[in-house]
């Protein structure tokens, strides 16, 4: 009875989408209207040519607020198709057809609203606990960024999600025990590229970890490898068909492969005072606490989870628009945050009093209580490109700032906040030595005797 609860957050995110349309704020913005252009092609035309459906856009605006100056496509002989993923405008596309960007939105809220049922399922089998799994999953999706990400319509959170079901599938070994499972697992990992071109490095590391695992049978692995290769043969086919070349309407120019741009980042993708993961969700630091006890304890899967990570947020931190455009702030980190459910745990599991576990939760739902009223009613979500923004405007010359990329080997707080995040990554290899507070982890081969 108590699962109902996990209704909660997608009718919280139904509402704060209804208040910024009754405001008039956040409408489709960047990259947005493209994405439901070619839903619009493919729910009115049945087809990816957005020729005409630019046309329409650009007469009478129904996505935009303004007039489109920029179509976002490549012309192929007599048609043109978007640079952007189809998988995203495929699952929109009835949706706009009938209700526009209302519809689109409201598939977006349910597609975030399975965010914290996949946190229960997780924290369910890592800590064993049916309450613990509810408090938790209901404390982080009712906190930034899951309630003001879900009613943006990109492909960030829904790969998240999508990640995140493959990482449990793998780790749990529900492939073997539930055969439904099967079957929905390949269709994830097959659909993961379609929603954009990146996800193609986390579904091969993905691929990776099944073939690694202790129980993984041949069935099994080879259903989902070739599920996986059947759906890049059919976007190399679709690349071909639209841009004349197998590797997609993108070359090299949109990555700055260099240390001087990723690196800062990067790190401001986890620091930052707008975009930043642990300061938007500080509840989030307990996972730098149980870095080194999962680490010792499940190397193996931690390395998986390591590489999944990495090849989602390194391509990320090295895209020309920085932080992910004229958009919500730390989009680029939507589809990697979930990878920290994991260590979160771990973390959590080291805290033995259950006052202590109780007053962390209720202080990370105070503190989103108080972001929400800095977020709610002005335009700090969104990234402007042109300055910083800060979801602390009264304490911002104190927290570290990684929009300006050149200044931010300079800012002071920029290092105290990383040292701050290494002394809980000690802190947790200090416990680590001294207790053993484990989570159930399984799948991925090994666990340290």
């Amino acid at each position: 009875m108590r699962r109902v609860l996990l209704l909660i957050p997608v009718v919280m995110y139904a509402a704060v989408v209804m208040h910024w349309n009754s405001q008039g704020t956040y409408e489709p913005t960047g990259d947005e209207p493209h994405y439901l252009v070619i839903a619009d092609s493919v729910g009115r035309d049945a087809d990816l040519d957005v020729t005409n459906n630019y046309e329409t856009e650009m007469r009478s605006p129904r996505f935009y607020g303004h007039r489109l100056t920029a179509t976002h496509s490549i012309q192929t002989g007599n048609a043109s198709y978007s640079v952007h993923g189809v998988g995203l405008p495929l699952l929109l596309a009835g949706p706009v057809r009938v209700a526009g960007v209302s519809g689109a939105r409201a598939v977006m809220l349910l597609i975030t609203g399975l965010v914290p049922v996949m946190l229960f399922i997780v924290v369910r089998r890592l800590l064993a606990s049916d309450l613990l799994a509810l408090a938790v999953a209901l404390t982080l999706s009712l906190g930034l960024p899951f309630l003001v990400a879900a009613g943006q319509i990109y492909p960030d959170m829904p790969s998240g999600l999508a990640i995140l079901y493959l990482i449990e599938l793998i780790l749990s070994g529900r492939l073997n025990n539930q055969p439904s499972h099967l079957i929905t697992g390949c269709i994830v990992m097959a659909f993961l590229p379609w929603l954009h071109l990146k996800n193609i490095a986390p579904a091969l590391v993905l691929l990776a970890g099944l073939w690694l695992c202790s129980w993984s049978t041949r069935r099994v692995v080879v259903v989902f490898s070739t599920g996986l290769a059947v759906s890049l043969a059919g976007i190399m086919a679709y690349n071909f068909h639209a841009f004349g070349s197998i590797l997609g309407p993108y070359r090299g120019e949109t990555m700055l492969w260099t240390a001087a741009h990723g690196v800062p980042v990067f790190l401001g993708l986890h620091w930052d005072q707008a975009h930043g993961l642990f300061l938007q969700q500080p509840l989030l630091l307990v996972s730098l606490l149980g870095l080194v006890p999962m680490v010792w304890w499940h190397p193996r899967a931690s390395l998986f989870l390591g590489l999944v990570y990495l090849s989602i947020l390194v391509p990320n931190a090295m895209h020309t628009n920085h932080y992910g455009g004229y958009s919500f702030v730390g989009r680029f980190m939507w589809s990697a945050l979930p990878v920290w459910i994991y260590p979160f745990c771990q973390g959590f599991q080291l805290m033995r009093s259950a006052r202590w576990r109780a007053g962390l939760l209720f202080a990370g739902a105070v503190w989103q209580l108080m972001l929400s009223a800095v977020w709610l009613h002005s335009g700090v979500l969104l990234n402007t490109l042109s300055e910083n923004n800060s979801l602390y405007p009264h304490a911002q010359k104190f927290l570290p700032a990684y929009h300006d990329l050149a200044a931010a080997w300079t800012s002071s707080p920029n290092y105290v906040f990383l040292i701050g995040g290494l002394i809980l990554i000690s802190l947790g290899w200090w416990v680590c030595g001294r207790t053993k507070a484990d989570i159930q982890m399984t799948g991925v081969l090994a666990h340290r005797k």
